[in-house]
C-alpha cells in the first residue's frame, strides 16, 4: 500500500512541475544557416531568430553569442536586434580548435548550441589579402623605376651627350 502512495505522490509532483515548466521562459533559436565551421581570424556573420515556444518571434532583450575555447578562453559577441525576433552577430574567433558555444538572451536565458570546429587561418586567403595591398604598391614602384631608367636614354637621343670628363 505504501508503494501506491509513493507512486501517486510522484505522479502528482511530476504533473504539477511539468505544467509550470511549460508556462515559463522557453525560447527556440532558429538560424538562417546553421554555422558548421568557422575559420580562425575570419569574420563571420551569424543571423538567427528567437521564437517564444518555437512559434512567436520575440525581442529577448540583450542577446549575444558566447564561445568558450579549449583553454576556457571566453569570447562574447553582442547580437544586434533587427526586429521581428531577428538578430545578427558578427563573430571572429582568433584560434583554431573546438569551441563550445551558446546563445544568451536576457539576463538568465541561455541555449547551448554544442561544439563547433574552427579551422586554422587559410594561408591562401592571407596571401590574397597581402597581394591586394602589395601589388598596387609594387606596380607603382616598378613604373617609377622604369621612368628613371628611361630618362637618360631620352637625353642621348635628343643629342645631349653626357658630359665628358676633362683629362
Amino acid at each position: 500500500m505504501s508503494t501506491l502512495r509513493i507512486l501517486t505522490a510522484a505522479t502528482v509532483l511530476v504533473m504539477v512541475t511539468g505544467a509550470t515548466a511549460l508556462a515559463g521562459n522557453i525560447f527556440v533559436v532558429s538560424f538562417d544557416e546553421v554555422p558548421t565551421e568557422f575559420q580562425a581570424g575570419t569574420t563571420h556573420t551569424v543571423s538567427f531568430s528567437i521564437l517564444s515556444h518555437g512559434k512567436e518571434p520575440i525581442d529577448a532583450g540583450p542577446t549575444s553569442l558566447r564561445f568558450i575555447g579549449s583553454g576556457d578562453e571566453t569570447l562574447t559577441f553582442d547580437a544586434r536586434y533587427d526586429g521581428d525576433g531577428r538578430y545578427t552577430a558578427v563573430v571572429t574567433l582568433p584560434s583554431s580548435g573546438k569551441w563550445r558555444w551558446a546563445v544568451t538572451a536576457g539576463e538568465y536565458t541561455r541555449q547551448d548550441m554544442g561544439t563547433i570546429s574552427v579551422a586554422p587561418a587559410d594561408g591562401v586567403a592571407g596571401l590574397l589579402a597581402s597581394l591586394r595591398v602589395g601589388l598596387p604598391i609594387a606596380t607603382l614602384l616598378a613604373l617609377i623605376l622604369l621612368v628613371v631608367q628611361l630618362t637618360p636614354v631620352e637625353r642621348i637621343r635628343k643629342g645631349q651627350a653626357p658630359a665628358a670628363d676633362a683629362v
